[in-house]
């Protein structure tokens, strides 16, 4: 004898496995959305400058503490503050902004 099944029962059954699936994806959606912030600044686009005489080139900059820990292609998110200092130079190491050099 096969036992038969109610819409209310199935509806029952079905709503509870689709919330168990739910909730167990919604870990790694979440996971997912969470991002670390490696970088104390973060300055985008900025055009570098090495202070060493080398042409001055574009990129970002990823700054933890006083130090610059990455220079290269670096996401916003990463960063707890971001500078966008796109149109403007960026000159690590010169102790005057204010330099005469051949730039």
């Amino acid at each position: 004898m096969t036992k038969s099944i109610t819409r209310r029962n199935f509806l029952k059954k079905s709503s509870q496995i689709i919330s168990v699936v739910s909730l167990g994806s919604c870990g790694v959606l979440l996971k997912g959305c969470s991002s670390k912030q490696e970088f104390d600044i973060v300055i985008k686009d900025g055009h570098f400058f090495d202070g060493l005489g080398n042409e001055g080139f574009v990129t970002d900059i990823g700054i933890i503490g006083n130090s610059i820990k990455e220079i290269g292609k670096i996401s916003s998110s990463k960063g707890k503050f971001v500078i966008d200092a796109k149109n403007f130079a960026v000159c690590p190491g010169f102790i005057d902004a204010h330099d005469h050099t051949d730039v």
